[in-house]
């Protein structure tokens, strides 16, 4: 029973260090526990935006102890999907940075800027079961990874109007439930079985998988 406890630990884990960061993001440097704001507009999950490697300023942390970030590097081991041309976040993405408290005569502290979670999930207290029978494993639903495609396969950067492209959705624990995915384009609009969809937005789609491949056919937005 605890090896089996260890394997879904380290496969939480995996998946947790790939999701992608929202804003509300819980964010730790060395002792010091705040929040992460993004400030772009971008495409949404849990509607709430996306964090991507621009977001790279003092004002996208806030620290509940006052502490006051001075200067930041570039983000490192963020992921491979591009949000508006830009690289995403993801929970293991880390940056290099420097602040200090606010008295004037506070030393600077350097360190390193880490996620604690990614503002998808709520971390369970932990719960001794020692002795208790192990319910069935269920995953926390999970949105893992969601981009664009053409019809080999290929991640797409941008899109031409009149062709199809192939929406792929990863998620873990959703099969059964409904999600609902912003692509945010404003040089483009999507149509799903011919019906437009909404300002960009796959809305109440029944996740059957843990990986969806939805086709959407290209067209010119109407403004």
């Amino acid at each position: 029973m605890e090896a089996i406890e260890e394997e879904q630990e380290k496969e939480d884990k995996a998946q947790d260090d790939q999701l992608f960061v929202i804003n509300g993001a819980k964010v730790k440097f060395g002792p010091h526990i705040g929040t992460f704001k993004v400030l772009s507009d971008t495409p949404t999950i849990q509607s709430k935006t996306v964090g991507t490697e621009i977001e790279k300023s003092p004002a996208n942390f806030s620290f509940m102890d006052g502490f006051q970030l001075l200067s930041l590097t570039q983000w490192q081991d963020i992921g491979t999907a591009k949000y508006q041309d830009n690289l995403a976040l993801i929970k293991k993405s880390t940056i290099m940075g420097t602040g200090k408290m606010p008295p004037a005569n506070a030393p600077i502290e350097s360190g390193k800027i880490e996620f604690i979670d990614s503002g998808q999930i709520n971390v369970p207290e932990n719960i001794d079961t020692t002795g208790m029978p192990m319910p069935e494993y269920i995953p926390t639903p999970k949105v893992i990874d969601f981009y664009l495609t053409d019809k080999h396969n290929n991640r797409l950067e941008s899109v031409d109007y009149g062709t199809f492209v192939y929406l792929h959705i990863k998620t873990v624990g959703y099969i059964g439930k409904t999600i609902s995915v912003d692509m945010n384009n404003e040089k483009a609009d999507y149509l799903l079985n011919g019906e437009r969809l909404e300002k960009d937005v796959l809305k109440d789609y029944l996740v059957q998988n843990n990986e969806e491949i939805v086709e959407l056919k290209v067209v010119e937005p109407l403004n």
